[in-house]
């Protein structure tokens, strides 16, 4: 059996989760969250009465040759772009009301 240790803090719809491997951050509403784990990879859950579901969004992208890592930005940061463009759009929705 495996333990597992979280914490997270609350701040509107944005939601910081820390845990042993690191810090990830989510938004979203009760049931359905969009978020970044600490290892920088994009995932989607969501689930209501103690049946929920986690799915990694695929980036599409294949393992980068070394000479193109120079010129790419790292996945953690695509990650994070990414999340800040979800967190944009739940306040925006969230203020429209």
């Amino acid at each position: 059996m495996a333990w597992f240790l979280r914490k997270s803090f609350r701040l509107g719809p944005l939601r910081l989760n820390l845990s042993k491997r690191g810090l990830g951050a989510s938004m979203g509403v009760k049931g359905l969250r969009a978020g970044v784990d600490a290892s920088g990879k994009p995932y989607v859950a969501g689930g209501r009465e103690g049946i929920y579901f986690r799915e990694r969004i695929s980036t599409g992208e294949t393992t980068p040759k070394p000479q193109e890592l120079s010129r790419r930005g790292s996945s953690s940061t695509v990650a994070w772009i990414v999340a800040a463009v979800l967190a944009v759009i739940v306040v925006l929705l969230l203020v429209a009301r």
